[in-house]
């Protein structure tokens, strides 16, 4: 009798065992997935942020109509914050390759394909203060941030969808000594 409950908890022994050893084993398949797809997304929201950043020029499209414009750049320069966009406007494209400055990608939704898999991008742009791009102004600045947050819904983590977001801040690159006059 003894021998057959020795033999029951041996066997209930390595029971717990297997099942504690496929749990850790599955954990660290999910870790790896994991790490894995929050490599691409950090790749797609690079890939997003450098575009944004080849395709957005000029800075911002709202300029004053008697802007200076050089003849080398061809396009106004602003010499005003107040000459530029309000926050409060930014966005209204809704095609990706038709947005012509930073501003307008905001609120845009994007979606791209990595790995066999496809990540959705929301892109935000905001004003932020020229000397700590950490503060975020909310009114006209030199300088916008461009962040990409990118989401893949189908692995969820602790009930969650992966999501990460990336930033990237622009700055309107304001001259300070420039000739202005029909003979400069």
């Amino acid at each position: 009798m003894s021998q057959v409950i020795y033999s029951l908890a041996a066997l209930v022994t390595v029971i717990l065992f297997s099942i504690t050893m496929n749990q850790g084993i599955n954990s660290g398949h999910t870790n790896m997935y994991a790490t894995e797809i929050l490599s691409q997304m950090s790749g797609v929201a690079e890939d997003i942020i450098d575009d944004v950043g080849r395709r957005a020029l000029p800075f911002d499209s709202k300029v004053d109509p008697d802007s200076v414009i050089v003849p080398e750049l061809g396009y106004p320069i602003v010499l005003s914050a107040t000459q530029i966009t309000p926050e409060a406007q930014f966005g209204g494209c809704f095609v990706y390759d038709l947005c012509g400055d930073l501003d307008d990608f905001h609120g845009l939704v994007v979606t791209r394909t990595a790995g066999g898999l496809d990540y959705e991008a929301t892109i935000e742009v905001r004003y932020v203060d020229e000397n700590d791009p950490m503060v975020e102004t909310g009114i006209q600045t030199f300088a916008k941030k461009v962040t990409v947050t990118v989401t893949q819904g189908s692995l969820i983590q602790a009930g969650v969808p992966l999501s990460t977001s990336y930033s990237r801040v622009f700055v309107y690159d304001k001259p300070t000594n420039f000739p202005i006059g029909p003979d400069k």
